[in-house]
């Protein structure tokens, strides 16, 4: 038996979190992913841009018709359930 990757495992520390630990971490979490979307938005209305551009170039008309919305942020997130889990319990 391999005593090292055994005696390693005891050595993890653990960690409480509180509930404002947790909603922290939410915070932070959702925050990176509004920024995450609006850089997609940005990248998807270049895109959309460029193809016009492009259609314009080649002589067809400015309709895309196969369009990319917008990406829009979940409105119930999954630190909305685990909080609400932790209040009810």
């Amino acid at each position: 038996m391999n005593h090292t990757s055994f005696d390693n495992i005891l050595q993890i520390k653990t960690f409480k979190l509180g509930i404002e630990d947790i909603q922290n971490i939410g915070s932070s979490y959702f925050g990176e992913n509004n920024k995450k979307i609006d850089r997609y938005n940005e990248e998807i209305n270049l895109l959309k841009q460029q193809l016009s551009d492009l259609n314009e170039k080649m002589g067809k008309s400015g309709v895309i018709h196969k369009v990319l919305e917008p990406v829009s942020a979940p409105k119930i997130t999954f630190w909305y359930y685990e909080l609400k889990e932790m209040v009810i319990h």
